[in-house]
């Protein structure tokens, strides 16, 4: 975020990334996890009865039950999150904060929004690891 934005337009940039975190959590949740169970459960039923491949199956296994287990915490974050931020911006456009106070607001949510930012970008690099892996196994 640049010094020079007013503290209104730094919670508007904050809401669009949170928004596309949301989007990419959506996404990863309905293609990538989704192609990635599927292929998860082909690989069971076939491959892995024949092949020693189950390193690469546990792995893909771990990936696919922590995002299903953290997916639902990101989301209940983005929703907080999106009402910290609509908040904020109500409170500074109606004048209601001191300098320290929009000051403090600003980083305790600039920090929220790079962890989820995080978070979605390890299970991204993890799915499309795991879809390069499973192609492999085709």
């Amino acid at each position: 975020l640049s010094c020079s934005d007013t503290p209104s337009k730094q919670v508007s940039s904050m809401q669009k990334r949170l928004a596309v975190v949301q989007s990419g959590v959506s996404t990863l949740y309905e293609r990538d996890f989704d192609f990635l169970i599927k292929e998860y459960y082909r690989i069971d039923t076939t491959l892995a009865r024949k092949s020693n491949i189950s390193k690469e199956m546990d792995l893909l296994a771990s990936y696919l039950q922590q995002f299903e287990t953290v997916r639902v915490d990101m989301l209940d974050e983005i929703k907080y999150s999106e009402q910290q931020l609509s908040d904020l911006k109500y409170d500074i456009d109606n004048n209601k904060l001191s300098e320290n106070d929009i000051s403090k607001y600003l980083k305790d949510e600039e920090a929220a929004v790079k962890r989820l930012e995080a978070q979605l970008d390890y299970f991204r690099d993890r799915f499309s690891q795991q879809k390069k892996v499973v192609k492999n196994l085709k």
